[in-house]
């Protein structure tokens, strides 16, 4: 049986909400041990992330789930597959 490449996570994921975006296009919510920078998040939206240490002293956090999309975040209007190496990619 393979053996799974996933690390197990312990506890419970923390829920946050994202209050503004940064410079490189994360999302950051602001903690008590300061700044949290949040992959793939809008403004407005409440999620659920593990937290993990980031580059020179941050923190960031593996979006788990969207709980509560906020306001500013844009639906997807259509979806383009490429095939690279024979797998089909959604972009």
């Amino acid at each position: 049986m393979p053996r799974s490449t996933t690390p197990k996570k312990k506890g419970a994921p923390k829920r946050l909400e994202i209050s503004r975006i940064g410079a490189q296009g994360d999302g950051i919510s602001h903690g008590a041990d300061g700044d949290i920078y949040v992959s793939f998040t809008a403004a407005g939206d409440v999620v659920d992330v593990w937290l993990e240490p980031g580059p020179r002293g941050t923190m960031r956090a593996s979006l788990e789930a969207i709980v509560t999309p906020g306001a500013d975040r844009a639906e997807r209007h259509a979806v383009i597959l490429a095939r690279a190496a024979g797998v089909v990619c959604n972009i």
